[in-house]
């Protein structure tokens, strides 16, 4: 596609003769410019890609997409705003993929992940070959690929939609961040549907106020939402969140005290849970009480697609979770579990939910990470401590930090003198691993999916669930299923 075809209609100035050019990529990093590429300078928090103009055109930048004119004989258009710009190019170039596409995302603190997952599942199981953008990776139906943000850049979303067509898939769900909203990270896409999990304390670091992380997350239903909105109703956000759209776009909720479409926890067993959802009695493999709320978001959801009921259930009912979600390893003695919850409210739910299956004692390894949010660190070390039998305090990803200035943090909040503190993370495993008794539960939390910790000077290889099995093997301990 020629340049002046692509930039035809979009409201801009051309600085510069040469408009016939063929455009051979379109990018925001100047890395990746070579001969033939529009180069669209964006202001972000941290730097202005105006700035990086002359490296863009040292690399062969054919044209510069600026918010303010720039002293070179490159052409340039300018525009009011690169970012919605960016978009619309986007879009042109790879031929209009988001109107291709059924578009699903899930925002919200927690669940957004196996929300996300589980509803690529639902699809393929009732025959609509489904995408994934999310935390742990991506899929675009050519293949499997590591994430590198849980919300990749509007460029890399415009890649995986372009593969997702060509590869014939009905269309994708995706986790959205507040990072990713606030940032405009993706760009001018509106989706068909948004889904709100709940808001707990996170990210503070970034957003400073809970009303900043809400208003964020908010977002996704007042400027990228095209059809349907469902909302978690028993949540105080998630009801707030309601007052402002209604009457805006099509709304269902769900919940168990509220909401059009509610659940109720029949049984629950260390193996997984019999729920009860309008009407409908039906086995999960997954464990604890907030996954019901994750199936009640799945289901609202295929209800809305108009699923037939027996896919529905029969994909939730098949659904065997998500790598590091509440991730079962059994032995014939003790049960370890690995889960990211890293977040107050996530580690008080998930300890809640083993606590009432335990048969003896419920052993939790966890850390908190370094340059984020200090004021969650106490009030995680309050609910370890309040909640599980014993804690092991180690570390998570320090990042630039002290390990031990984190933990004393976390220590601070203890009410009890139920832990230790072993600050390497292997070595806290193992403790938690050798002290298991029969029936004992042991959560080991933070990182759940991750395969590295990120330390000051390196980040190194590290996967909970590896050194688990690894310990396992050196203890002589059978490894069940």
């Amino acid at each position: 596609m020629k340049a002046f075809e692509l930039l035809n209609g979009i409201d801009g100035i051309w600085i510069g003769d040469r408009r016939d050019f063929e455009v051979f990529s379109i990018t925001d990093r100047s890395k990746e410019v070579s001969p033939g590429s529009i180069f669209v300078c964006i202001r972000g928090e941290k730097f202005d890609g105006h700035e990086f103009a002359h490296d863009a055109i040292e690399r062969g930048a054919s044209l510069l997409v600026v918010e303010r004119k720039l002293d070179t004989k490159t052409p340039q258009f300018l525009v009011g705003d690169t970012k919605s710009t960016y978009s619309m190019l986007l879009s042109r170039y790879y031929g209009a993929p988001e109107e291709k596409l059924l578009k699903v995302a899930v925002t919200g603190t927690n669940g957004k992940t196996t929300i996300a997952t589980m509803i690529k599942h639902v699809e393929d199981y009732a025959a609509n070959p489904f995408g994934l953008i999310g935390t742990i990776y991506y899929c675009n139906g050519k293949g499997v690929i590591k994430a590198s943000n849980t919300t990749p850049s509007i460029k890399d979303f415009y890649r995986l939609m372009n593969d997702m067509v060509e590869s014939g898939l009905v269309g994708f769900s995706a986790e959205v961040s507040s990072h990713a909203l606030k940032q405009r990270r993706i760009g001018s896409l509106k989706f068909n549907y948004a889904i709100f999990t709940n808001l707990t304390r996170d990210h503070l670091d970034y957003h400073k106020s809970m009303e900043d992380y809400f208003f964020s997350k908010s977002l996704l239903f007042t400027d990228h939402l095209g059809e349907l909105a469902i909302v978690n109703a028993d949540d105080p956000y998630g009801r707030r969140l309601l007052s402002f759209i209604k009457g805006r776009v099509e709304v269902v909720t769900y919940g168990v005290d509220r909401g059009d479409i509610r659940g109720v926890l029949k049984s629950a067993s260390i193996d997984g849970m019999v729920v009860e959802i309008d009407g409908i009695t039906f086995k999960t493999r997954l464990v604890g009480f907030h996954n019901l709320y994750n199936i009640l978001a799945v289901y609202s959801y295929g209800i809305a697609r108009r699923i037939d009921r027996d896919l529905l259930v029969g994909g939730i009912s098949s659904f065997g979770g998500v790598r590091g979600r509440l991730e079962r390893i059994k032995t014939d003695r003790f049960i370890v579990f690995i889960d990211y919850a890293h977040t107050p409210d996530a580690l008080r739910n998930v300890l809640s939910e083993l606590g009432k299956l335990k048969k003896n004692r419920l052993i939790v390894v966890f850390g908190c990470g370094g340059d984020r949010d200090r004021g969650k660190r106490p009030e995680m070390g309050k609910i370890a401590t309040t909640i599980a039998d014993y804690s092991i305090i180690t570390s998570d990803n320090p990042r630039s930090e002290d390990p031990m200035d984190i933990i004393r943090d976390i220590v601070s909040g203890c009410v009890d003198r139920n832990y230790t503190i072993v600050v390497d993370r292997r070595e806290a495993i193992k403790e938690a691993l050798r002290m298991a008794s029969d029936g004992d539960i042991i959560l080991i939390a933070g990182k759940g999916h991750e395969d590295y910790q990120i330390l000051k000077d390196r980040v190194i290889h590290f996967d909970d669930r590896e050194v688990v099995l690894e310990i396992l093997r050196e203890m002589d301990v059978d490894v069940k299923g």
